[in-house]
């Protein structure tokens, strides 16, 4: 399979041939062979051609991560049709919102699950709000008048002819995470998936014989395009967790004998944090992936020495190009602490000066901006936002800032969203994060600039304090300013029992800085 010119259906057809009687995706008793998904998605993609939908057209999935997720994410593939995730999370205005900017013309939801009435959530389907919304399809016995059932539709005994699908056409629409504000629809090709998941899969040496859980939610590029696709194009075995729950997490590894693990860093902070970790059977883990950049160099060094994932790639990406750089898998922990990269196959990347376009110099802090096949089409209905990002050469501009450090690894220092400025100077709360992490006391730390009238802005720490080990405001901002220049120096901090959080676990900064202007 050439995945440049594959398609996501290109990927299970080849591994029904070559793979088909092995388990493909497992979720709580339950798992599907090759074949099997082959077979379900078919039937499934048969029940959706039925209701009338088309190639191109928009299908939203509500759903928590497992099976149907993924059938309905094959099935998709097989139409043609663009797949709309939702997070589980979601509340009604969040969920309008989507619905209508993606101008999705089938929702896929559940009646309830864990006790949430996702029927009364969404409230009236009416034209009013959901101008373009033509199909409603419910999972579980409760469904209002019109609605399909989705048992019904997966059950489907007559599929096909399916239509013409290529690399270049539209599979996922992606909606960024809000760690910033308003989400925007990142329109994500065939191409765009699986070329950069087959790369993302073979840097970490997957083979058939691996097993990797997925702990993301499926609703998010880390679940079901570095996950579910990357290790699908190589044969290899999906463990889906419904919802993250650290203890379930070591249970399946043990479980399943997990070969890799994906997870956000907040995530890996929950596991290490386990009273179980040391009693549960992780020998059978190698590798995995750490999202969420960038990795406090504690957290590195514990999910190889204590975690046990020696192996552990790292990894820089966004909903908007998934992955561009990733570690060799088994390069070592000295490596991993240095940086992130080199860049994916087929993927350019250079750091820039924000303000003026121009390439800095080796060292120096730039903004990453990436080209090539796994770039995203587009945001839906939202040219002026598309032409911001991606400029005339095609150049994604990340809004991320890195530095190269040699050896074709670059570090990353955190987002131009993010820095502050301090009388003139420039800080970029990563570089102090960082230092805190070295404090025994502190076990998860953020920090946003906040409005001062003499200084412009000064950094404000939020702080998750190490049980049993005590600190206090005026300890840690001495421990930073022992060890960096005084404007970068936190002039608050403030203690928490957790953080807001995005779906897929990363900090919402945003939040915290209403936080900060409120104290």
């Amino acid at each position: 399979m050439d995945p440049y010119h594959a398609t996501v259906n290109c990927v299970l057809d080849a591994m029904v041939a070559s793979q088909g009687e092995r388990p493909a995706v497992l979720f709580q008793d339950q798992g599907l062979t090759y074949r099997e998904l082959q077979r379900d998605a078919n039937r499934l993609a048969g029940g959706l051609a039925a209701c009338g939908l088309t190639k191109g057209d928009r299908i939203a999935v509500w759903l928590p991560s497992g099976l149907d997720w993924v059938r309905l994410q094959f099935a998709s593939a097989r139409l043609g049709l663009v797949l709309v995730p939702l997070s589980t999370r979601f509340k009604a205005a969040e969920a309008e919102y989507t619905l209508r900017q993606s101008d999705a013309e089938a929702l896929v939801l559940p009646d309830d699950w864990h006790g949430i009435d996702f029927l009364d959530r969404l409230g009236p389907v009416a034209p009013d709000r959901f101008p373009a919304l033509r199909h409603l399809i419910v999972r579980g016995a409760r469904r209002p008048p019109g609605a399909l059932a989705f048992e019904e539709l997966a059950t489907h005994t007559a599929p096909g002819p399916w239509p013409p699908v290529r690399p270049e056409d539209p599979a996922l629409m992606l909606y960024t995470s809000g760690t910033t504000g308003f989400p925007k629809g990142a329109v994500l090709t065939h191409r765009n998936i699986v070329y950069n998941a087959f790369h993302m899969a073979r840097r970490q040496h997957v083979t058939p014989a691996d097993r990797l859980l997925v702990a993301p939610p499926l609703f998010h590029v880390f679940g079901c395009v570095n996950g579910v696709i990357g290790y699908l194009t190589h044969g290899a075995s999906v463990v889906v967790q419904e919802i993250f729950e650290p203890g379930e997490t070591l249970a399946l590894i043990e479980r399943h004998r997990c070969t890799a693990l994906y997870s956000t860093t907040t995530m890996f902070q929950m596991l290490l944090e386990q009273p179980g970790l040391a009693s549960c059977d992780r020998r059978s883990l190698r590798t995995g992936m750490i999202g969420s950049m960038p990795v406090p160099e504690t957290v590195m060094r514990a999910v190889v020495e204590r975690l046990g994932a020696s192996e552990i790639v790292n990894s820089y990406g966004q909903t908007e190009a998934p992955v561009s750089l990733l570690n060799e898998a088994g390069v070592g922990l000295a490596v991993l602490l240095k940086g992130v990269g080199p860049p994916l196959p087929g993927v350019e990347l250079r750091l820039v000066n924000p303000a003026s376009g121009e390439p800095v110099s080796s060292g120096e802090d730039g903004e990453i901006c990436v080209r090539g096949p796994h770039v995203m089409q587009g945001y839906h209905r939202a040219p002026e936002k598309t032409a911001e990002a991606i400029d005339a050469e095609g150049w994604l501009h990340s809004g991320d800032l890195a530095r190269e450090v040699g050896d074709g690894l670059y570090r990353i220092t955190g987002r131009l969203k993010d820095m502050y400025i301090n009388g003139g100077l420039k800080v970029y709360p990563a570089e102090v994060e960082n230092v805190l992490y070295r404090h025994p006391a502190v076990l998860q730390v953020a920090i946003v600039g906040v409005p001062e009238p003499r200084l412009g802005e000064v950094g404000h720490a939020f702080v998750r304090q190490r049980p049993g080990v005590p600190v206090d405001a005026a300890a840690l901002i001495a421990f930073v300013r022992d060890r960096l220049a005084g404007y970068k120096v936190p002039r608050a901090v403030t203690f928490v029992d957790s953080f807001p959080l995005t779906p897929n676990g990363k900090i919402q900064k945003f939040r915290l800085r209403e936080m900060a202007r409120g104290e």
